[in-house]
């Protein structure tokens, strides 16, 4: 009763989360990421052709660093800093992981016009927050057919879940049961 008193409480609460009685929230910093291209602008812009240009240039950054590093990009955030130091968020997700930046750009472009830029954006950051290890396959003849019909398939998944949401997107999946 004496602690309470003397020092507002705070000593309680920190004794009842130490012995597990009171919930503990810990906020833990996220790591930059490894993979990120940020381009400033001299003159803020706000044309929707200039953000998509934009986006072109910076796409093509970032997957000639995934290239080198042998990774694809799984899920991309564009995140679009006002004047007024607002923060915009775009993000897309592919269901393989992917470095060809035309594609990419596709996927983007599409979500841009979500993109509200006020009285100007002075600096677009593009960072890919999932990638995966991408190498390039060495495949036959026979093979080369059968990849062209699976990114077929995994350019509609990811056209549908950018559309309609991630979580309204299923699949079939094995699992274990008895």
């Amino acid at each position: 009763g004496e602690i309470a008193k003397r020092f507002a409480g705070q000593p309680l609460l920190r004794l009842d989360q130490a012995l597990g009685a009171a919930a503990e929230a810990i906020a833990w910093p996220r790591p930059p990421a490894p993979f990120a291209e940020r381009l400033d602008f001299v003159e803020p812009i706000g044309a929707a052709e200039d953000l998509a240009r934009a986006l072109d240039m910076l796409a093509a950054r970032l997957c000639a660093h995934l290239e080198r590093q042998q990774q694809g990009a799984h899920r991309l955030v564009a995140c679009f800093f006002r004047i007024d130091n607002a923060i915009q968020r775009l993000a897309v997700a592919t269901a393989l992981p992917s470095r060809e930046a035309a594609y990419l750009t596709k996927l983007l472009r599409a979500k841009l016009e979500g993109v509200d830029p006020g009285f100007g954006i002075e600096t677009i950051v593009l960072e890919a927050e999932e990638t995966a290890p991408l190498a390039t396959p060495q495949a036959g003849f026979a093979e080369i057919a059968a990849s062209q019909g699976v990114a077929r398939l995994a350019a509609t998944v990811d056209r549908l879940a950018n559309r309609l949401g991630q979580d309204r997107v299923w699949r079939l999946a094995p699992r274990a049961s008895h």
